[in-house]
């Protein structure tokens, strides 16, 4: 069941990348690309995916961000984790479900923070998310 959603997912990605290359000469090799990935591909796509429908279209960048996150958790890729993480952060911001949000942004910093035991950079901006969604 998961493999046909990845699936179907992958294919729209795919879709919705080649319409939005149309002015490209070769939006297909897009899809073909998708095909060839290897998981870390697959995971990178849907979160740049994810970010780039934040704003636009949050429902579509929960669906990716979640997603990505399920695949990465199967890795055990933290930093993908953390990076997952932030965008279903980012897609429940932009639903104006900020709770939500703040939760997995702070999911984000402290999964961030056990891959790399540096809290410097990443957990100071994840927290800085959590307070613009507070301030709001």
């Amino acid at each position: 069941m998961l493999n046909l959603l990845k699936n179907f997912v992958l294919l729209i990605i795919g879709l919705l990348l080649s319409i939005n290359l149309l002015a490209q000469k070769d939006g297909n090799s897009i899809l073909s690309k998708l095909k060839s990935y290897n998981k870390t591909q697959e995971i990178d796509t849907l979160l740049n995916a994810s970010e780039f429908y934040a704003e636009i279209n949050p429902d579509t960048a929960l669906l990716l961000g979640k997603l990505a996150m399920e695949m990465s958790n199967r890795l055990d890729d933290k930093k993908a984790i953390a990076l997952s993480s932030r965008r279903v952060a980012d897609a429940y911001y932009y639903k104006n479900e900020y709770l939500k949000a703040i939760d997995y942004y702070l999911q984000s910093a402290t999964t961030e923070y056990q891959a790399s035991n540096d809290s410097s950079g990443f957990l100071a901006e994840r927290l800085t998310d959590a307070a613009i969604v507070i301030r709001n």
